[in-house]
């Protein structure tokens, strides 16, 4: 019992460091519950007082005045840093796909983010891809962005010999000197033809660029 409580104490005055703690307690080994530390005062005797607010309870409910013999509890600390700020992005379209500091997340839940400047990248087939920075702080933590619609684009794979099998992204598109329409982006494609070997390579689709794209095989 010493020990525990020795650990607990240990444990709290560590978190009292943090801007937040957050706190477990299990209740007749059954209920568990959370709180956090919204405010800490020093009194006139050097003491630390901290408040809690305990989810799930209202302010003048003491989840502590049950029988100590039939409690236990234990401390867990979710979140010991104080310059993190949980920052809403909203995009359109809703299912883009969104990364941060080349980290892929959800776009429909709260991102921990430190404050300070985050590269923001929003991509989406059929859409203008966007990059951008963005500046985090307690202030200036709720984001929108709405990316741009772009028309397919219409292009050319010409061979020697003809009628070579197309793939693009290995999804095959028919055969060789055929108009076909693709947003812009990078693709994987793929020559074959029965007697020649396989040409394989990265293409570039621009909305401004190159149309045609010619190939001759090689046995």
């Amino acid at each position: 019992m010493v020990r525990k409580i020795i650990l607990l104490l240990a444990i709290f005055c560590f978190c009292l460091t943090s801007n937040k703690l957050y706190a477990a307690a299990g209740l007749f080994f059954e209920e568990e519950i959370s709180a956090e530390a919204t405010n800490n005062i020093i009194d006139d005797n050097g003491e630390v007082n901290t408040t809690f607010e305990i989810n799930g309870y209202s302010e003048d409910t003491d989840p502590l005045s049950v029988p100590k013999k039939d409690l236990d509890i234990y401390f867990s600390v979710s979140e010991i840093n104080g310059d993190s700020v949980s920052v809403d992005i909203t995009l359109y379209p809703a299912d883009a796909e969104l990364i941060i500091d080349g980290k892929p997340f959800e776009n429909n839940q709260l991102i921990p983010l430190a404050a300070g400047n985050h590269k923001l990248q929003v991509m989406k087939t059929g859409y203008s891809t966007l990059d951008t920075i963005i500046t985090v702080s307690p202030e200036n933590k709720e984001f929108y962005f709405k990316l741009s619609a772009i028309a397919p684009v219409m292009i050319e794979i010409l061979t020697v010999p003809l009628h070579a099998q197309i793939m693009l992204d290995d999804k095959p598109e028919g055969y060789s000197n055929t108009s076909l329409h693709r947003y812009p982006g990078k693709y994987t494609l793929k020559i074959k033809k029965p007697g020649y070997k396989v040409i394989e390579q990265e293409i570039e689709i621009s909305a401004d660029g190159k149309k045609q794209f010619f190939f001759r095989l090689k046995r």
